[in-house]
């Protein structure tokens, strides 16, 4: 059976041919990776996530990743997190993501930008797949509301962290109890991301139950608004299905329903 949430990213505006062409459109021949994750003109990055380049650096320093960690992005996506890890804290990561064509993009980008020494790439689904290496921090960015057991996947993979190791989280959450109209809006937003959004209090618990103490919390939502605003007028082409999604997503992030957050946990 075709996974839906493979679906929406086969058909996702930002993959490795989009951003090439805007790579060639500005001349751009040996490109680094910041050159990736920066385009003010259109957004077309390889920084699938909310805040994009900025917040990458702020969840690695108050990760406290150094050039000796080796960080493992669970749902890294086209690698993009990763090479700017890779480049601006000169730790190496791994990524592992479940979709084939994700993956074989990020692996074309790290080759793109000489990172293939830095940036390791998986195909795996994190929920099922052996749980191996040795990490000092599980790196999630906009990508674990797509689990439908946070607690049980982040549980096993607690089980390869380093003993002073992190877990460096940054997603959605349901900032207050939604009325009928949003409720169903909301029910729409989650079919189209194919995700579940828990609470601000349910995220706390399940890194709880994970078998995590929360170091810090850090509310992100005031990024939500301009961020979906600027995918809206960006030079992204998305299909009508995940245009909606913006638009679901910056209403009810402007009726205060929609939160964003940045959790920094440990290992108990």
């Amino acid at each position: 059976m075709y996974d839906p949430l493979q679906r929406s990213y086969d058909v996702h505006p930002l993959n490795a041919r989009a951003i090439q062409r805007r790579l060639a459109r500005q001349g751009k021949t040996m490109p680094i990776a910041l050159d990736l994750a920066i385009d003010p003109e259109t957004d077309i990055t390889d920084q699938n996530h909310i805040g994009g380049l900025a917040t990458v650096i702020q969840l690695a320093e108050a990760a406290s990743v150094t050039s000796r960690s080796v960080v493992c992005d669970l749902g890294g996506g086209l690698g993009g997190p990763a090479r700017c890890l890779a480049t601006l804290f000169g730790c190496r990561v791994h990524v592992i993501d479940s979709s084939l064509r994700r993956c074989q993009d990020a692996s074309d980008l790290n080759a793109l930008v000489r990172m293939v020494h830095k940036v390791s790439v998986e195909c795996g689904d994190v929920r099922t797949m052996t749980v191996r290496g040795s990490f000092d921090v599980l790196w999630g960015q906009s990508s674990w509301i797509h689990l439908d057991n946070i607690a049980d996947v982040l549980r096993r993979w607690l089980a390869i962290l380093s003993r002073e190791g992190r877990l460096a989280c940054e997603d959605m959450f349901i900032a207050r109890q939604p009325d009928d109209l949003e409720h169903r809006k909301l029910a729409d937003l989650k079919t189209i991301w194919n995700c579940r959004i828990p609470t601000r209090q349910t995220w706390n618990d399940l890194l709880e139950v994970a078998g995590c103490s929360i170091e810090a919390f850090h509310d992100l939502t005031f990024l939500l608004e301009p961020h979906f605003n600027r995918l809206l007028r960006s030079g992204q082409e998305p299909d009508d299905t995940e245009r909606r999604g913006w638009m679901l997503a910056l209403e009810l992030a402007r009726s205060g329903l929609l939160g964003y957050g940045r959790w920094i946990s440990v290992r108990r």
